[in-house]
C-alpha cells in the first residue's frame, strides 16, 4: 500500500533534506539511510502536531512476521509518527532500520544471548502477518547490561554538555534535548540509536552546526554526530555480515571515535505497541 499523500510529503522533506547541501555528510548518510528502509513500512499512521508532544516521545513501531516461528522475517512494519517533524519520522524509521540491520526485534545492538528467552508468542491479523505479543519481554532478554551502562554513560555525557548550553541559551529547544536523552537512558537497548538521530536532526535544524567552533552549542553538536556516527557504522556492520540482507548501504568517508511515553490517546492498535 502506498503511503498517504501526507506521508509522501514528509518523506519528501527527508529527502531534500538528506540531499541538501547545508547538510552534514554524515547527517545526509542516516537520512538516506532511513529512507531506504521506508519502504518497508505498508501502513503508517501520521498524527497532527500537538502542543502536548513537545516534551513526550510520541509515535511507535510494530512488527508483522511471515510466520508463526522463531526463523520468520519481518513481513512489513507499522509506523507511527508526528507529522511535520523530521526528528520524529527519522526516530520512528531508525528503528526499522536498526532491526533490518541487526534482527534482534529492535534491540539497538546484535543480540545478547541468553540461555532463557521466551517464546514468540503472537497473533494473525486480519491484514496478514503475525505481531508479536510478548516483544518487550524477548527484548529485555536479548538485552546486554554491560553494553546498556556503556550507551548511558555516552547518553549522560551528552546531557552534561547539553547543560552547559542550557545555561547561556534561554529556549525550551535544549530542555527537549535533555527529555530526549533521560528517554534513551531509561530503555538504552531499543532507544539509544533513535534518540542520538533524531537529535542530531534537531541540532542541525537549529543550527547548531554552524556555531563557532569554541561554543558549547558546536561541541554539543560534533559530540552526537560522532555518536551517530559510530551507531551507523555499527548497522552497517551488521547489515554487511548478514549473508540475506544486502540493502544499498551509504557510505561515510570520515570516521571519527568510539561508540515518554506519549501522554496521549491513540487508537486500539497503539497497545500493541512495540516501540516508540
Amino acid at each position: 500500500m502506498p503511503p498517504p499523500k501526507q506521508v509522501k510529503e514528509d518523506l519528501a522533506k527527508l529527502q531534500e533534506l538528506a540531499s541538501s547541501p547545508t547538510a552534514a555528510e554524515i547527517l545526509g548518510v542516516i537520512h538516506r539511510e532511513v529512507l531506504d528502509v521506508a519502504n518497508k513500512v505498508t501502513n503508517w499512521k501520521p498524527v497532527e502536531p500537538r502542543k502536548e508532544f513537545l516534551n513526550v516521545q510520541t509515535g511507535y513501531v510494530q512488527m508483522f512476521y511471515k510466520e508463526q516461528n522463531e526463523e520468520s522475517e519481518v513481513l512489513r512494519y507499522t509506523v507511527l509518527y508526528v507529522r511535520n517533524n523530521i526528528g520524529n519520522l527519522v526516530h520512528e524509521l531508525t528503528h526499522v532500520a536498526v532491526n533490518e540491520a541487526y534482527r534482534s526485534e529492535l534491540v539497538n545492538y546484535p543480540k545478547h544471548k541468553r540461555t532463557r528467552v521466551p517464546a514468540r508468542f503472537s497473533d494473525e491479523t486480519k491484514r496478514g502477518g503475525y505481531s508479536l505479543v510478548n516483544e518487550a519481554q524477548r527484548q529485555e532478554s536479548w538485552s546486554d547490561e554491560d553494553k546498556n551502562r556503556t550507551l548511558i554513560d555516552t547518553l549522560k555525557e551528552l546531557d552534561t554538555l547539553a547543560t552547559k548550553v542550557k545555561a547561556i541559551e534561554e529556549s525550551t529547544n535544549i530542555s527537549v534535548v535533555s527529555n530526549q536523552l533521560k528517554y534513551g537512558s531509561d530503555q538504552p537497548h531499543k532507544e539509544y540509536d533513535t534518540v542520538i538521530n533524531q537529535i542530531l536532526v534537531w541540532l542541525h535544524q537549529w543550527g547548531y552546526n554552524k556555531k563557532e567552533e569554541v561554543s558549547a552549542e558546536k561541541n554539543l553538536y560534533v559530540e552526537v554526530e560522532r555518536c551517530a556516527l559510530k551507531a551507523y557504522e555499527c548497522r552497517k556492520e551488521a547489515r554487511q555480515a548478514s549473508s540475506s540482507h544486502t540493502p544499498h548501504t551509504p557510505s561515510v568517508s570520515s570516521s571519527s571515535g568510539d561508540r515518554y511515553t506519549a501522554a496521549t490517546s491513540f487508537p486500539k492498535d497503539f497497545a500493541k505497541e512495540t516501540a516508540t
